[in-house]
């Protein structure tokens, strides 16, 4: 089955999503700024492209950027413009913003190009068992995409979602919920870890845990694992990065005086596990001291 699609980006997700489509018989071509990588991922059953210009097929084109947010999206997004033309699709399959989403289908859709933007939800584990997308855009975008969504996704794991950024809104809420489910998690385990008089290893808590009770997840599973390897993550620094989903999300609850609290206080943990010895506890610890006469810890 030959398929004028071009999967740009060769990376986890990108990768993935790749060799997905050739699991189900399709032939894309892949692009990567590493053509190594475009090389290796699309393998015998794929076409690596040297140059991103070099996407010039007979028919429909389909571009599907799998980039980080942001200007190197931006950059593929003009690109894109520049050599498809009336009547192709072009789906941004990032984690870009929604408001930036809304823009870039008003700008491509007046070179008459369908813009879709997807949120793809699955992880490392999506090539696997199959993505999660949340898809917005142009209604007729969507139609012309669809098979390639059944070939990513898991059964009835794609859904048309509305209007241009609608997609990415979704799977910014989506990965805000994300972020406090795990902190729930994180502060319940070290919670359980502080108890003296525990006679088991933490990842059988885990385990039980995941076995009929009410907070069951697929979340807990990969808890269960991690903790079965190193009980104490021993290896790890507790410096928890960010993509940027959790501060859109608040960002839009501030704009509709919408509360959202706990996703709020998951974003901020995230910043508080970068700083070392931050200044607002030395503070604190001061005026405990200066008022109260509350002993202080001298380094």
């Amino acid at each position: 089955m030959v398929e004028n699609i071009l999967v740009v980006g060769a990376g986890r997700m990108g990768g993935g999503i790749s060799r997905r489509l050739m699991k189900a018989g399709f032939r894309p071509y892949i692009f990567d700024i590493d053509y190594s990588k475009a090389k290796e991922v699309a393998g015998k059953k794929g076409r690596a492209l040297k140059n991103f210009s070099d996407f010039k097929t007979e028919g429909r084109r389909v571009v599907w950027l799998m980039l980080p947010s942001g200007k190197v999206t931006e950059d593929y997004v003009n690109k894109s413009i520049e050599i498809l033309s009336k009547g192709d699709v072009l789906i941004d399959g990032g984690n870009s913003k929604w408001s930036d989403s809304i823009k870039r289908a008003d700008m491509v859709s007046k070179k008459g190009i369908y813009f879709v933007d997807a949120g793809v939800s699955g992880g490392l584990y999506g090539e696997r068992d199959g993505y999660c997308v949340m898809v917005g855009g142009d209604k007729k975008g969507f139609s012309l995409i669809e098979k390639y969504l059944k070939a990513i996704a898991q059964k009835d794991a794609y859904l048309y979602c509305g209007d241009s950024g609608s997609g990415h809104f979704v799977k910014m809420i989506h990965n805000g919920i994300e972020y406090a489910i795990m902190q729930a998690y994180a502060e319940g385990f070290e919670l359980i870890k502080s108890f003296d008089g525990l006679k088991t290893p933490t990842y059988k808590i885990a385990g039980l845990f995941n076995r009929g009770s009410i907070i069951r997840s697929w979340l807990l599973e990969l808890v269960y694992d991690i903790l079965k390897k190193d009980d104490n993550l021993s290896n790890i620094k507790a410096y928890i990065d960010d993509s940027g989903e959790g501060r859109w999300s608040i960002e839009y609850a501030l704009l509709k005086a919408i509360p959202a609290e706990t996703i709020t206080d998951a974003a901020f943990r995230r910043f508080r596990s970068r700083m070392s010895e931050p200044f607002s506890e030395k503070l604190i610890a001061a005026l405990r001291n200066k008022f109260g006469g509350h002993k202080v810890v001298k380094k």
